[in-house]
């Protein structure tokens, strides 16, 4: 993925260099054109300059006017093409900076526009590259650590207590029961133990997971050349300042449900405790009352 995007990198700095080329063309085409004409007017000043030497010998060979007056003539028309020639090379000379600005404001222009999209282009690529991280992070499936066949075995142990009844109940059936609950509920707090451990071994992989896939991602993203701001926003505001959250959360989540065990294992000791005081007693109760009846039926025997 770093390969492909240093690839599309430069493939796409490639097209601001033909942008470029193209601009240096222009610019070499207008200091042609540049030269061409400070050329051309050179040619014609050297023209100008060989008419009027020999206009002037001819004029000095009619004889029509004086020779002063030709060489007077000569000067007016010299100076009127002298200023001619002046108002072509100021022109030329004008023609040539009014297409160098220009092509200097299209070069600036085109420049603004190329980092404009190319920013737009990059973070359209940081996108996916978070889009992919993302989805990533959201195929992170908890997989279920409790089974349900400690609770229903408890829930069965405890029914139990219906057939505890006289005549069949004794303290030695109700103490087999407490003791049979109390394996089930320290079976249960055993597993919650392990459960809470594995949830904490399954959150800090998970985690660890993810900032592996941040440091991919930071390679991703420096293959598009972000400056260190873009760098800081997308690492650390977007994904490391999320990954610190979701753990934070996790801890706090996880704190809750040691707590909610420890409570839980309390109130059960509590409860079978207590239950287990009333079966005691009232199998206690049974046991003296059916010793009693006992007595009382051999005394009536043997009275008879």
């Amino acid at each position: 993925m770093k390969k492909e995007l240093t690839h599309l990198t430069q493939e796409v700095h490639v097209l601001w260099e033909e942008v470029q080329e193209k601009v240096k063309m222009k610019k070499m085409r207008i200091k042609d054109l540049n030269h061409k004409l400070t050329e051309c007017e050179t040619q014609r000043a050297s023209k100008v300059r060989v008419l009027l030497v020999k206009n002037v010998h001819l004029l000095e060979n009619i004889s029509f006017l004086p020779p002063p007056d030709v060489f007077r003539l000569i000067h007016t028309e010299a100076t009127m093409l002298n200023l001619s020639l002046l108002m072509n090379r100021r022109c030329a000379a004008r023609l040539t900076l009014l297409l160098l600005e220009e092509n200097l404001q299209q070069e600036e222009q085109l420049r603004l526009q190329w980092e404009e999209l190319l920013s737009c282009w990059r973070r359209s690529r940081a996108t996916g590259v978070l889009d992919r991280y993302w989805t990533l992070c959201s195929s992170d499936e908890e997989q279920p650590l409790v089974s349900g066949q400690l609770v229903e075995q408890r829930e069965e142990t405890i029914h139990h207590i219906c057939s505890l009844v006289p005549p069949s109940c004794s303290t030695t059936l109700a103490s087999d029961w407490f003791n049979q609950l109390t394996v089930i509920n320290q079976q249960i707090d055993d597993l919650h133990s392990e459960v809470l451990h594995q949830l904490r071994c399954r959150s800090h992989h998970r985690w660890s997971e993810h900032l592996a896939r941040v440091e991919l991602c930071e390679k991703k993203l420096s293959a598009l050349q972000l400056s260190d701001v873009e760098m800081n926003d997308v690492i650390g505001s977007q994904l490391l300042a999320v990954i610190g959250q979701g753990q934070s959360q996790d801890e706090q989540r996880l704190a809750a449900v040691d707590r909610c065990c420890d409570a839980v294992a309390r109130r059960a000791l509590h409860l079978s405790t207590c239950v287990f005081a009333v079966m005691r007693g009232a199998a206690l109760l049974w046991e003296t009352h059916s010793r009693r009846l006992e007595r009382r039926r051999v005394q009536v025997e043997q009275r008879m």
